[in-house]
C-alpha cells in the first residue's frame, strides 16, 4: 500500500515541479519589473519639482509686484548660474 501512494506523491511532484520553477521566474521579472517603476516614480518627482521651481521663477520673473523679491531671489541666482 505504500509503494503506489509514493509513486503518486512522486508523479504530483514531478508535474508540479516546472510550475514552481516558472513561478520563480515569474517572481523574478515581477521584482525587476518594481525595481524599474521605483526609478520611473522618482524620476517622475525630480520632474515635477523642476517644473514647480521653473513656475515660480516666471512667476518672480514676470509679476511686476514682486520686483523686490526678484532683485533678491532671481536676479542672483541666474548671476550665478551665468
Amino acid at each position: 500500500m505504500g509503494i503506489p501512494y509514493s509513486r503518486e506523491i512522486n508523479a504530483a511532484f514531478e508535474q508540479v515541479t516546472p510550475l514552481v520553477a516558472a513561478g520563480f521566474k515569474v517572481l523574478r521579472t515581477t521584482k525587476n519589473i518594481s525595481i524599474l517603476l521605483a526609478a520611473i516614480q522618482v524620476l517622475t518627482v525630480l520632474c515635477l519639482f523642476l517644473i514647480l521651481l521653473t513656475l515660480i521663477a516666471l512667476l518672480y520673473s514676470v509679476n511686476p509686484d514682486l520686483e523686490d523679491e526678484r532683485q533678491r531671489l532671481v536676479t542672483p541666482f541666474f548671476i550665478w548660474l551665468a
